[in-house]
């Protein structure tokens, strides 16, 4: 996984300051307590080093991708978290689809019940944890036939709604993340997004924009966020290629502007693949957020 030996002074956390105001977002990393197929996590495998670059690193928080609610001793993480005076900031699920094959899309009931039962877990994982939860890959793609896609989004839309009012009753945020076309053909903008929000009717739920795959869509990053400004939960950063911010052509500036602008106090999250390694992905981006 290529981390290197790295002993540096804790610095002050990374904050925003915008003039004569100091906004309240809050910054984290995507990482994962296994190996995954999913490429964009730090530190897959080695979660406690993680937890410590983290903090080392002068962020606030760390988004944690789990498969279920074992994959972790929440007891030792609660610990690891409290000792490194770092937060959830959310639980990201898509690795139920992507390694276990058990996504939203799949019509089958048995699937469907064993899906909705792996969220509700997650979701009374992530109130313990004072986190949201991330419907993102989970989702799955819908199929070519156009009927059988109209089952399966009336499946996915079902089962979200019964995992929004379990949420709601846990006083959990449930996060939908456009993602796009070259990874799913189910909910690939964020206009597209805000309309399955809707759809749901569940406060519980709000809307996380990656700006990877705005980038990927085409979308006018400044524009997305401002229309999506109420309903925006949560952002996720990653530059060009899914590479740490400022090794490509987005403009991070522009786009934190605009959350300063829309009064944005949420987390904004660095989901990046680990080039050319952990810790130089880690500590090169939050250098380029300071």
């Amino acid at each position: 996984m290529g981390v290197q030996s790295k002993n540096t002074r804790r610095p002050n956390r990374i904050r925003i300051n915008s003039g004569n105001r100091n906004t309240k977002i809050r910054f984290g990393a995507a990482m994962s307590p296994r190996p995954s197929v999913f490429a964009p996590l730090l530190y897959a495998g080695y979660l406690e080093l993680g937890i410590e670059r983290l903090a080392n690193a002068g962020f606030d928080a760390i988004e944690i991708s789990l498969r279920r609610v074992d994959e972790v001793d929440i007891d030792w993480l609660e610990k690891t978290l409290a000792k490194n005076k770092i937060s959830v900031s959310a639980i990201a699920t898509g690795r139920i689809c992507l390694e276990d094959c058990l996504c939203l899309s799949n019509t089958n009931p048995d699937v469907g019940n064993r899906v909705y039962e792996r969220l509700v877990e997650l979701i009374r994982l992530a109130a313990r944890l004072k986190a949201s939860l991330i419907i993102g890959g989970v989702r799955g793609k819908l199929a070519v036939i156009s009927d059988e896609q109209t089952r399966q989004r009336a499946v996915v839309i079902d089962t979200i709604r019964r995992c929004a009012r379990v949420a709601e009753d846990f006083q959990v945020t449930l996060l939908l993340e456009p993602i796009n076309h070259n990874e799913t053909n189910f909910i690939n903008t964020s206009q597209e997004g805000l309309a399955f929000i809707k759809d749901i009717g569940n406060p519980s739920m709000r809307l996380l924009l990656d700006t990877f795959h705005m980038d990927v869509e085409g979308e006018n990053l400044r524009a997305a966020i401002h229309n999506a400004e109420s309903q925006l939960g949560y952002i996720h950063f990653a530059d060009t290629s899914r590479l740490p911010p400022g090794k490509g052509h987005i403009d991070f500036s522009a786009v934190i502007q605009t959350l300063v602008d829309i009064g944005y106090s949420g987390f904004i999250t660095v989901e990046i693949l680990p080039k050319p390694d952990d810790d130089t992905a880690l500590y090169e981006t939050a250098k380029y957020l300071r």
